[in-house]
């Protein structure tokens, strides 16, 4: 009994092994790894612009913010460590918002508002949440792992940018330079 019990586990271990191997030989190019992004922007370069609907249906342009530091944080309402790093950013907007900083968050909730809207208001976020399209995928790139975080200087350009979740500490050491910069 316990022979088959043991047969039986690590025939499924396999079975699971093997699917997982072959979904990333369909979604993964040769030599990327799991967590690897196709990030179309990279640092010091300009931010691309967008033209995209909030989650109450007014159009938002990254330009509408030229002069600020930008936090642009994508996001969606299934990822643990993105509804983790939310509070925290609310923290920052609202402690440096004087100073010139703007979060601004991109959510890629496949069901769309009727899963964000209801999300964001629940959490209070002071900071605009835009609903993606086509475009902003061509201009930053296809993201397989989120969060994904540029953060924009006060010129448009894109001085950083991350993969995964960071610490409030770690966010806002990333922030402090690029708003002591005029």
């Amino acid at each position: 009994m316990k022979r088959t019990k043991i047969l039986s586990i690590l025939f499924g271990v396999t079975l699971m092994t093997l699917a997982g191997a072959l979904y990333l030989s369909d979604h993964i190019k040769a030599g990327q790894t799991v967590h690897e992004n196709h990030l179309a922007v990279e640092d010091n370069q300009p931010a691309p612009d967008f033209a995209l609907k909030d989650i109450n249906g007014n159009t938002v342009h990254l330009s509408d913010y030229r002069g600020k530091v930008v936090v642009l944080n994508f996001w969606a309402t299934w990822c643990p460590p993105c509804r983790k790093e939310l509070p925290d950013f609310t923290e920052l907007q609202k402690e440096y918002e004087r100073k010139g900083l703007q979060f601004v968050g991109i959510a890629l909730d496949d069901d769309g508002i009727a899963k964000i809207k209801p999300y964001v208001e629940s959490v209070n976020l002071p900071f605009p949440t835009l609903l993606p399209d086509r475009s902003i995928v061509a201009s930053y790139g296809e993201m397989n792992v989120i969060p994904v975080t540029y953060l924009i200087d006060r010129k448009g350009v894109v001085r950083a940018h991350y993969v995964g979740m960071r610490k409030r500490e770690v966010v806002e050491d990333m922030v402090r330079p690029l708003l002591a910069e005029k």
